[in-house]
């Protein structure tokens, strides 16, 4: 029998395959006030039960592999909502990630190098519905994407932490 955590943790999981160890615990933190020691415990327990596949980075579905597009999209929802995430999945229509927090959707779409001009082509007519963060892999690549109102742009610095602009 799993606890409401552990059920939230395979929900997760089951939309994403796969996440890093910290997204969960700062997930199960903000959304049961469970503690890093019980995180622990029940990633631990449902390892032995063969409900997930650990490593000291990542947990995942058994047979899943990482997606780190969606990893990363992950760590721009956790940054922006401290984990405080109602849904999320992976996207669909030039999304990477879909979530919603604090009665708003987000759409996260990543953006390489050499791509500006096309990311806001590849996010359909849905996209009005969403507030979206595209990921850049540097804030010079601002200048180059003619988006919407409703987005935002997220760098991430060399700390490791993204920094948000308009």
């Amino acid at each position: 029998m799993l606890t409401v955590p552990q059920a939230g943790i395979l929900e997760l999981l089951g939309e994403l395959d796969c996440l890093r160890r910290r997204h969960i615990g700062q997930f199960a933190a903000a959304r049961y006030g469970s503690r890093p020691e019980h995180v622990m415990r029940m990633l631990a327990q449902l390892a032995t039960m063969g409900r997930v596949q650990a490593d000291d980075a990542f947990v995942m579905l058994p047979g899943r592999k990482p997606d780190y597009d969606v990893i990363r999209a992950v760590d721009v929802a956790m940054a922006l909502t401290g984990g405080k995430m109602d849904f999320a999945a992976k996207g669909g229509k030039g999304f990477t990630l879909v979530f919603s927090a604090q009665g708003r959707t987000f759409g996260v779409t990543m953006v390489g190098e050499g791509m500006e001009y096309i990311a806001p082509m590849r996010l359909r007519a849905d996209a009005k519905l969403l507030t979206i963060i595209f990921v850049l892999s540097s804030a010079e690549q601002r200048k180059y994407i003619q988006a919407p109102e409703n987005c935002y742009f997220a760098v991430q610095k060399e700390s490791g932490e993204y920094q948000f602009f308009k």
